[in-house]
């Protein structure tokens, strides 16, 4: 299936982050897209939820585990590119 998407410069760098292997944690999602040192977008929190809704990337469920005593404990949820997003940072 081809998919047929216009994607901004930011969400173009995101994919290629995650491709990359970076590890960019859900709960932690800048607020607004920003430049690093070398003017290349690192993307906020609405490109990501683009990327989301537009089927790219997505945030695993990450179910608690039981430490004993009723104490729960969460992993972190990282972004992940979805096939689609794969395909596309493969592209690029």
């Amino acid at each position: 299936m081809e998919f047929n998407v216009l994607l901004s410069e930011a969400e173009i760098y995101g994919i290629q982050a995650l491709y990359g292997r970076a590890l960019i944690a859900a709960d932690d999602l800048p607020k607004k897209t920003t430049n690093d040192l070398w003017g290349f977008p690192i993307p906020g929190r609405r490109v990501w939820m683009s990327l989301i809704r537009k089927g790219l990337v997505f945030i695993p469920d990450e179910e608690p585990i039981d430490l004993g005593g009723g104490e729960m404990f969460t992993f972190t949820a990282y972004l992940e590119l979805t096939e689609e997003g794969l395909r596309i940072a493969q592209r690029n």
